[in-house]
């Protein structure tokens, strides 16, 4: 696995191949608090399956204004941490050449490594609407 430094990202994106990865190396507090944001989100979706199913007691108890203002909340939290980690990370120039789908280029955080990953995808993979 090679290792790639921000500085020298640009350029590696633009001759990176639909096989290869690069690697950027990402903070474990952030990563591990995305982690713990993405459990808590899933926990209230259990719960307001529980609500939708009356299958729990505590679910009888939902406030379904209060939850979709929690939800959103932890949506918005997990969203904003990881942007904002990726921007300084990488920088805006760099993350609007992710952001241009012409480029062909995606990225994400691989928790179990701490690293985010950045790789090529083919525009028939975008047109056709496959999982990248």
């Amino acid at each position: 696995m090679e290792i790639i430094l921000p500085e020298n990202l640009i350029n590696s994106l633009k001759i990176l191949s639909e096989e290869e990865r690069i690697f950027i190396d990402f903070p474990v507090n952030i990563s591990n608090k995305l982690e713990l944001l993405q459990f808590q989100i899933q926990s209230a979706e259990a719960l307001f399956t529980s609500y939708i199913n009356n299958t729990s007691e505590l679910a009888n108890e939902f406030n379904l204004e209060k939850f979709l203002t929690f939800y959103a909340n932890l949506a918005n939290e997990k969203d904003f941490l990881f942007k904002d980690t990726v921007l300084s990370i990488i920088g805006t120039e760099i993350y609007n050449y992710c952001a241009d789908w012409s480029n062909g280029i995606n990225y994400f955080l691989d928790n179990s490594i701490k690293k985010l990953v950045f790789r090529k995808i083919s525009l028939t993979e975008i047109d056709n609407n496959k999982p990248i």
